[in-house]
C-alpha cells in the first residue's frame, strides 16, 4: 500500500487502470489513514464475534450487492463487448484446435525407411 501512496511506479499488469485509480485515491489519505485487510466474504453476520467482525460482514455484503447491481445495468455496450470477446476466443479455439489436428497428424506419419544407393565405385 505504501509503494501505491508513494507514487512508485506500478507494473503493467491485470487490472492495470484499477490499480491506478486506487493509488490515486491512496495519495488523497495520509500513510496511516487507510488500512486494507482481507477478509472472508459472505460471512453469516450472526456468526460475528466481535462488533468489529459483524461491521466487516455488513459492509462486504452491502458491497456485493451493489456489485452485483452494477453488473445488472452494464448496458447495450458491454453486451456487445463481451458478445464480440466470446466470438474471438471461440474462433481462435477453433484455429488452435485445427492446428493442434495437424501437428498430430504429422506426428503420427510413419516413415518407411530411405532406400540407400551405394554409388561408390567397389
Amino acid at each position: 500500500m505504501k509503494l501505491l501512496q508513494n507514487d512508485s511506479q506500478l507494473d503493467d499488469g491485470d487490472n492495470q487502470d484499477l490499480w491506478q485509480r486506487l493509488a490515486a485515491a491512496l495519495r488523497q489519505t495520509y500513510p496511516d489513514q487507510t488500512d486494507i485487510r482481507w477478509i472472508p466474504s459472505h460471512v453469516d453476520i450472526s456468526l460475528c464475534e466481535t462488533s468489529h467482525e459483524e461491521f466487516l460482514a455488513t459492509w462486504n455484503n452491502t458491497a456485493d450487492a451493489q456489485a452485483v447491481l452494477a453488473n445488472r445495468h452494464r448496458g447495450s455496450d458491454f453486451e456487445r463487448l463481451l458478445a464480440d470477446a466470446a466470438d474471438y476466443y471461440k474462433e481462435w479455439d477453433s484455429k488452435l484446435h485445427i492446428l493442434c489436428d495437424f501437428y498430430l497428424q504429422i506426428a503420427e506419419q510413419k516413415t518407411e525407411p530411405l532406400e540407400v544407393i551405394d554409388l561408390t565405385d567397389r
